[in-house]
């Protein structure tokens, strides 16, 4: 397992016990458009639940019946509770959960990912692989998560670990990059406490970076189990084509 931040679940539990005292105003970072021949969100939610979405508001997605509703990147504190305990309160740059059993229904085409998590509360936080190729499809994996995490995407073919915690992805000039943006899923036939996570897998130093958050999308869904919080990919996971310049 790699080894990330040794101190990151003592700073990240400091802010967040700060958080509510200091932040307030939520903060979206920018989607650019989708390269030529790329899918956008509104697309790529159309693949996975169906119907026409246009945007709702300023950072959502509908389609009359489905609505994706962006979570903040930052700005409201964390963690992020997967059982919907007032997601629109929080960011999405730590979470939390116990157990989760994750099932991936995915397409795959460019460089090679690995899906996981790093626990915040450990003293030395690794990340732990949960899909070890995300164009492995429908292979349930079950994990115990922690109090607080973060997710990770592991670029294998650049070498670069990413989180959904922009401190942890610095460009050459050591500036903080968030690499994911999340949306809450919900309407008829959705399950509750659903979430999709799309993914930037490229930054500023390396080659092929646009920020249009498409190369890997994963749909999470928790639901409360005896004991434990059960994790299910509906639609899976969703990887779009790397635009070759």
């Amino acid at each position: 397992m790699r080894s990330v931040h040794p101190l990151r679940g003592l700073a990240i539990i400091a802010a967040a016990m700060a958080a509510p005292a200091a932040m307030a105003t939520p903060f979206f970072s920018a989607i650019n458009a989708a390269y030529p021949g790329e899918k956008n969100q509104a697309q790529i939610l159309r693949d996975i639940y169906g119907g026409t979405f246009t945007v709702a508001g300023t950072h959502s997605f509908t389609n009359g019946a489905v609505t994706a509703t962006r979570i903040a990147d930052d700005g409201m504190g964390s963690p992020l509770n997967m059982l919907g305990a007032g997601f629109s309160a929080a960011d999405d740059q730590a979470w939390a959960g116990p157990s989760a059993t994750f099932i991936a229904r995915a397409k795959y085409a460019g460089d090679r990912h690995a899906f996981g998590w790093i626990d915040s509360t450990s003293a030395e936080p690794t990340f732990q692989t949960i899909l070890s190729n995300t164009a492995t499809f429908n292979a349930p994996v079950t994990v115990t998560l922690s109090s607080q995490f973060v997710w990770a995407l592991d670029n294998q073919r650049t070498g670069r670990l990413f989180t959904s915690d922009p401190a942890d992805n610095l460009d050459r000039n050591e500036t903080p990059r968030d690499q994911m943006v999340s949306y809450a899923v919900s309407g008829p036939g959705i399950a509750a406490n659903t979430f999709l996570l799309f993914w930037e897998d490229r930054i500023p130093g390396d080659s092929m970076f646009d920020y249009d958050y498409n190369d890997a999308v994963i749909e999470l869904t928790a639901v409360p189990t005896p004991g434990a919080l059960a994790l299910a990919g509906i639609g899976g996971l969703l990887v779009i084509r790397r635009k070759r310049r």
